[in-house]
């Protein structure tokens, strides 16, 4: 049996092909946000037919940034892509005739991991050009009316960096992207990557460093917030700036120590591919 799971991010979507519960075929394009919402559809559309490549499949899965509506397959209005009230499931339903699931993208993550980890109680942040989450309780995901664990849009400084919802101070402005390209051009007077800061930080320049500091606190911060909630055994993370490792877990680490009221959980990263593997889980619904 073939199936289609493709992930869409801020900055890339990721398309594989799986027969059964493994992946043959796997392809990476840029999103393309800044090219607008007819792009973004086309593109995703163009990703399908090149990684099904004539086979006959039984069902594809999209994550997407949330919020969205899962019943009627509209993505409702994510702060980071221009897909406000899309029909996205209808969309590509008609254009490939077969069964089309809509999930949010952090929790496909969060069904990848529940196939590797036995734990019970776990919460899974994405960390890219924004900030999404999971929740997991009893080994079922948890979405409250619909779109629980929208972590980014946690307020931790009250009249902070105003933020692409529209709130102030969400923490998706302090440890996404744009926190680091933020930083960089304050410290730099030029817009630098994560990843360009990283390896500036792993071969020793101080200002580097204090970025992934100052990112690493206010993530800690929330990460308290988070534990102080939902006391969960572990926090998974996922998405490019969580593969920097010590540099920003450390000082997350020691500031959400200062915070918590409970025992601290356990921080780690997710493997790669699990957000594929969690979207084609949902296909054998």
């Amino acid at each position: 049996m073939f199936k289609i799971a493709l992930v869409v991010g801020g900055t890339n979507t990721t398309c594989a092909l799986f027969k059964g519960n493994i992946i043959v075929r796997k392809i990476q394009r840029p999103t393309g946000v800044n090219k607008g919402k007819k792009f973004m559809i086309e593109n995703t559309m163009d990703m399908i037919n090149e990684a099904k490549q004539n086979k006959k499949i039984n069902g594809i899965c999209i994550g997407v940034p949330g919020p969205l509506d899962r019943k009627t397959g509209v993505i409702i209005n994510p702060p980071n892509i221009p897909w406000g009230n899309v029909p996205l499931k209808k969309i590509i339903r008609k254009r490939f005739s077969t069964k089309v699931f809509l999930e949010n993208d952090a929790n496909c993550v969060a069904l990848g991991l529940l196939k590797t980890e036995k734990l019970r109680n776990f919460v899974l942040i994405t960390l890219g050009t924004g900030v999404g989450g999971a929740i997991v309780i009893n080994r079922k995901l948890y979405t409250g009316n619909g779109n629980a664990g929208e972590f980014g849009h946690v307020t931790i400084e009250k009249n902070g960096v105003r933020c692409h919802c529209g709130n102030r101070g969400c923490l998706e402005e302090y440890v996404s992207s744009r926190a680091f390209y933020r930083l960089a051009k304050k410290y730099f007077g030029k817009r630098l990557s994560p990843l360009e800061l990283e390896k500036m930080a792993r071969n020793g320049n101080r200002k580097a460093k204090r970025i992934y500091e100052e990112v690493g606190r206010c993530l800690g911060t929330g990460l308290a917030n988070i534990t102080n909630m939902l006391n969960p055994e572990a926090i998974f993370f996922s998405g490019k700036i969580s593969r920097s490792g010590p540099l920003l877990f450390k000082p997350a680490r020691e500031e959400m120590k200062k915070r918590v009221l409970l025992k601290p959980p356990k921080l780690a990263v997710a493997k790669e591919d699990a957000e594929l593997y969690g979207a084609a889980s949902l296909v054998n619904l």
